[in-house]
């Protein structure tokens, strides 16, 4: 297990830093970290389909059906971060106003805060995503065809929100 020292300024209390989390020798108390993600779901409203990643082998949560995104860049907000992850997941750039917000989860796992927020960006016409080393291959998927195998902890997020589910139901019409 990766295990240091981190010294902190906070009255020269020594941290000990194991695998993401941190735990006070002094206080005896761990401290909350936090992570924090952006995902775009992509709809085209002509053919009324969405597209999907299926992630890569390459990264966490490998060979899964996912959303477009990734993690958020400190002092970036969270539709600023969804602009910059779907330009360098697909090669589209994007102004960031355009996304819609889907939903926005904060969510505590033990000692860790994960806060997620999941935009929707509509397109009048289906196109063939640049993909990176991220993304395996793409799909455009009408709303009764949604994966259900192999789901992403993102794309499980979006399926559990009622507000996304009807959404999609109602854009689907």
């Amino acid at each position: 297990m990766d295990s240091w020292i981190i010294k902190k300024l906070w009255g020269n209390k020594i941290m000990k830093k194991t695998s993401g989390v941190v735990f006070c020798t002094k206080t005896k108390r761990f401290k909350i970290m936090k992570k924090a993600a952006s995902g775009v779901m992509i709809f085209c409203t002509k053919t009324k389909r969405f597209l999907f990643p299926f992630r890569s082998d390459k990264v966490w949560d490998p060979s899964t059906w996912g959303v477009w995104g990734g993690h958020k860049e400190p002092g970036e907000n969270f539709k600023n971060a969804a602009a910059r992850e779907l330009q360098e997941e697909t090669g589209i750039e994007i102004d960031p106003d355009h996304l819609e917000l889907l939903f926005h989860n904060s969510k505590r796992l033990f000692i860790v805060l994960f806060e997620y927020s999941v935009f929707l960006l509509e397109v009048e016409e289906e196109f063939e995503p640049d993909i990176n080393w991220e993304t395996d291959h793409s799909i455009w998927l009408s709303f009764d065809m949604f994966p259900q195998d192999n789901l992403s902890v993102g794309l499980k997020r979006v399926y559990e929100s009622i507000k996304c589910m009807e959404k999609f139901r109602e854009l689907s019409k």
